[in-house]
């Protein structure tokens, strides 16, 4: 599935529950979505808040969906292409950092 697609299953649903009506108590504003992406980053985080085990992989999952939904939200209401955004960058990190040499890899 493409991250377009899975944009756009999140707007049925939102559209579904009636998230994206003007008289939604949760309006879709770029700062609404930023902020709930990091509210969700930090529910991200307690699952590592005392140690590095993955102790429970279906809430990790689940948190790491939170987060993509709500980012994705944020591209929506944007207006930004996140899946070409992303390639930018990895072409950007790609010319920008000097790889390292195979024995420094493993």
């Amino acid at each position: 599935m493409q991250l377009a697609e899975l944009q756009s299953h999140i707007e049925m649903l939102i559209d579904d529950l009636g998230w994206s009506s003007a008289r939604s108590p949760w309006p879709r504003t770029p700062r609404n979505m930023a902020t709930s992406v990091m509210v969700e980053a930090a529910e991200l985080l307690e699952h590592f808040q005392w140690g590095d085990e993955i102790r429970d992989r279906d809430a990790l999952a689940a948190e790491m969906a939170d987060v993509l939904i709500y980012l994705l939200q944020l591209a929506t209401v944007s207006d930004i292409d996140l899946e070409a955004a992303a390639l930018d960058k990895l072409a950007f990190n790609r010319r920008r950092f000097t790889p390292l040499a195979p024995e420094r890899r493993e």
